[in-house]
């Protein structure tokens, strides 16, 4: 059975004498250590070295890795923020793990939020003067018109989530795809009727069928 060489330093210096060129023998006659112990110690010190060498050459190929990949994920990450890890790796087509791409992600300083949209901007002065124009010449039309309004129902949604920088908002520009839309229109007259009428698309203030419910 080996003995246990509780004293730290016994250890340190049987070693440290061997890597210096000494033999077993001669480590064994200076510590009192035997010459069996001492080969272990070493051979399992050169294990731990071994070890640690080896996953630093894995570490080491891994960050190359990521960073080949790091131009890719960026450009990817501004052009569509909308990724999941899942779809990222298909379209940069890498076999790198999930973990190792959130691991590259990350170190880009980007995370997954929610989003905030903003729609584009548009000129709803102009858009009110002309319903303004459109609703005096019904008046004088002798239409009695007391509200009309609109309301509509889309076939698909915007995404909610998505990466951008740390520390900043996502705020991407609504630009909707293409989708099914059906619009509701309401109006009601002094008398207190009420009438309603469904249509396929939007309804704008000069659409034919608002004049014809009119």
């Amino acid at each position: 059975m080996r003995r246990t060489y509780d004293d730290v330093h016994v250890v340190f210096t049987a070693v440290k004498k061997h890597f210096q060129g000494c033999s077993f023998r001669e480590v064994s006659s200076i510590t009192g250590v035997p010459k069996s112990t001492i080969h272990y110690w070493v051979t399992r010190l050169g294990r731990v070295f071994e070890h640690k060498r080896s996953r630093r050459i894995q570490y080491d190929v891994k960050k190359k890795k990521r960073d080949q990949l790091r131009d890719d994920v960026l450009e990817q990450l501004q052009s569509f923020p909308f990724h999941t890890l899942a779809s990222l790796k298909r379209v940069i087509q890498t076999d790198m793990s999930l973990s190792s791409l959130c691991r590259v992600v990350s170190d880009l300083r980007f995370s997954f939020k929610k989003v905030s949209w903003r729609t584009v901007p548009r000129n709803m002065e102009l858009e009110q003067m002309q319903f303004n124009d459109r609703v005096h010449a019904l008046l004088r039309d002798g239409k009695h018109i007391v509200a009309v309004d609109e309301t509509g129902f889309i076939s698909n949604d915007m995404p909610t989530k998505g990466y951008s920088k740390t520390g900043s908002r996502l705020r991407p520009v609504m630009v909707r795809p293409r989708r099914t839309k059906a619009s509701c229109v309401m109006a009601i007259d002094t008398m207190g009727n009420m009438i309603y009428d469904v249509h396929s698309g939007s309804v704008r203030p000069d659409d034919a069928r608002l004049r014809s419910m009119l």
